[in-house]
């Protein structure tokens, strides 16, 4: 069941509904769990679809919980990571889908840092290696890299794009605004991150 739902098509759009799920307060892993619990998923003739609808019904005729104060976990600073109890299945499809978009970022924030982009100027100078300030500007890229990746965003001078009208990308530009806003940590020594540092030396 396993790879008919992580080969499909689909598999990215049940991503998108769990994800906008989490922006209205519903907790990801318990819809993923509940939809599995619905009945068998794996004889259906498109388990993924039948995945999915599951979870979008779910969504739309349960109450979501309260947010907790448990500070969320984010992919490449705009992703909400599903961190509950979930079955093994399920958890190993998105491990790797993570694997996936945090090694994608990776590379997109190295090709950046390489071709220096008119929009990376928005994220300021860069600071010196081995210190929390430079891992913080990397991990930064890394997001407005996924970010721009994510929506599609070829402006070549502005960081983020035009604004958008859909819910989930407004949600996921105000992360990473939060994200750019944050205050610079003081300078100290520390190691450094695997992001490549050639093309910000040359």
């Amino acid at each position: 069941m396993l790879a008919q739902i992580t080969d499909s098509e689909t598999f990215g759009s049940i991503v998108t509904t769990l994800r906008r799920a989490e922006a209205t307060c519903h907790q990801p892993e318990r819809l993923i769990t509940r939809a599995l619990k619905a009945g068998p998923v794996s004889s259906a003739d498109d388990p993924a679809s039948l995945l999915r609808h599951r979870i979008q019904q779910l969504a739309t005729r349960t109450t979501p919980g309260r947010r907790t104060s448990q500070r969320r976990r984010f992919i490449t600073g705009f992703i909400p990571e599903a961190t509950g109890t979930m079955p093994a299945d399920m958890r190993h499809a998105l491990d790797e889908l993570r694997q996936h978009i945090e090694e994608r970022a990776e590379a997109l924030a190295e090709e950046a840092v390489t071709t220096r982009p008119a929009w990376m100027k928005s994220l300021g100078t860069v600071p010196r290696e081995s210190t929390n300030a430079r891992e913080r500007w990397e991990k930064t890229l890394r997001a407005v890299v996924a970010y721009r990746d994510r929506y599609g965003i070829d402006t070549p001078t502005s960081l983020l794009g035009p604004a958008s009208d859909n819910t989930q990308h407004r949600i996921d530009r105000e992360r990473i605004e939060t994200l750019l806003a944050e205050p610079a940590e003081p300078a100290s020594s520390h190691a450094p991150s695997a992001m490549t540092r050639e093309g910000v030396q040359r």
